[in-house]
């Protein structure tokens, strides 16, 4: 005769057995909160990626700035936004400073897209044009964060998309884990901090602090699985040094400046022509600082897309090149992702080229 205890194993092996084969449905609360997102769908630019609709996809799309964007200091920092000003007049508009990432979904429960932003007024600019903040917005905390249905967006960038100005990776994806990867949206929007409303290079969305459009595309990628820690190729640490830090005892509303000011004898004015006739690494050092590089998010995708079989093109010579520590790592990464899903296939719909990696 079988133990009780044997019995009770047996038992909760086959519970758990079912629950892995057939997931937990998204709540009710989940939903309430994904609904902007996933009411419409898709917009029209992605929706003509043929994906099959019983099967469940993460989407990734990145367009990168103008001219590749060096962060291996701060130097490089200050020569490439310089380059990227010169180069793109409409970036302020078309988020092409820093580039921009977004996600899309297609789960069981539906498909929807999102995107963060934030520092939508330029306000970063005049502090540093007229306001003798220096560089110091650049690290600086915005409480204009939002978390869009970026459908308009990305029908923008499936434009520049089409010129050859990007990459879109979609990749196929277990539903639990699609599931867990709306659980975090849905808890990053409803969460008491508010961290939808907190738009910043240095906050981290996995902590719930707040986040810019790459990392919390990153903290969607995480969530999802579908790179399974490869992500965290994508960061850099980078040294500060305060000669081009300015601190102001006015601070503009809505923002959190990286350093203020307490009285007037504390400010430090630098001026904005500074920011380019300065080296940044001058002064002090303050601190080491671990942030995204969006670079390294495309030269992970571009990798994939070699991988796939894409001939060495404009997206390969674009890519930084491999004798950066930092861009081979990443490109190693994205070897061993490619390397988890067999099936891989081209999609060109309304002139640009989307990589699908399947199981």
């Amino acid at each position: 005769m079988r133990s009780p205890i044997v019995s009770i194993f047996l038992l909760l092996t086959a519970v758990a057995t079912l629950m892995a084969a057939s997931p937990m449905p998204a709540s009710a609360t989940v939903g309430r909160a994904l609904a902007p997102y996933e009411r419409d769908g898709w917009p029209a630019a992605l929706a003509a990626i043929e994906l099959p609709r019983g099967r469940n996809y993460v989407v990734v799309l990145q367009v990168p700035t103008v001219r590749p964007f060096d962060m291996r200091d701060t130097d490089r920092i200050r020569d490439t936004l310089l380059a990227n000003m010169i180069d793109a007049p409409g970036w302020l508009d078309d988020k092409r400073l820093l580039g921009h990432s977004v996600v899309a979904w297609q789960c069981r429960s539906g498909r929807g897209v999102a995107a963060m932003t934030g520092e939508s007024d330029g306000q970063g600019l005049m502090m540093a044009v007229g306001g003798g903040w220096g560089a110091t917005p650049l690290v600086s905390a915005y409480l204009d964060g939002k978390v869009l249905r970026d459908g308009a967006s990305f029908d923008r960038y499936t434009k520049a998309m089409a010129r050859g100005e990007g990459a879109i990776v979609a990749f196929e994806v277990a539903e639990r884990d699609c599931q867990a990867m709306r659980t975090f949206l849905a808890r990053f929007l409803t969460h008491p901090d508010r961290p939808s409303r907190r738009y910043g290079l240095l906050l981290d969305p996995m902590r719930y602090e707040g986040g810019g459009c790459t990392s919390f595309a990153l903290a969607l990628i995480a969530h999802s699985r579908i790179w399974s820690g490869g992500e965290r190729a994508t960061y850099r640490r980078i040294d500060l040094h305060d000669g081009v830090l300015g601190r102001r005892t006015a601070v503009p509303p809505g923002v959190i400046p990286y350093r203020a000011a307490q009285s007037a004898g504390e400010e430090k004015v630098v001026p904005f022509g500074a920011l380019y006739l300065r080296s940044w690494r001058s002064g002090a050092f303050v601190e080491t600082i671990r942030i995204v590089d969006p670079e390294l998010i495309f030269a992970m995708l571009v990798e994939m897309r070699i991988a796939a079989g894409e001939a060495d093109g404009w997206r390969a010579r674009r890519r930084l090149s491999d004798e950066d520590p930092a861009v081979a790592a990443a490109i190693a990464e994205a070897r061993t992702v490619a390397a988890r899903y067999p099936k891989r296939r081209f999609l060109t719909p309304d002139g640009y080229s989307v990589l699908v990696l399947e199981r």
